[in-house]
């Protein structure tokens, strides 16, 4: 696993029903071979979802 997958605190999102959710990285934990990333939901402190990395995409800052 990469170290700079996803560094905690970053922000990203992910599709939840076709839309957009964003969120900030609390975790990145790798079980049977395989990268997820524990996200806290941005607005929702207390709900925490854990996703396959490749259904998770950083943010960045507009230019």
């Amino acid at each position: 696993m990469e170290d700079d997958l996803f560094p905690v605190g970053s922000r990203v999102f992910f599709l939840e029903g076709g839309k957009p959710q964003f969120g900030n990285v609390k975790s990145v934990e790798r079980t049977e071979g395989l990268d997820y990333v524990v996200i806290v939901r941005e607005g929702k402190k207390e709900e925490v979802v854990k996703l396959p990395s490749h259904s998770v995409h950083g943010v960045t800052k507009a230019r």
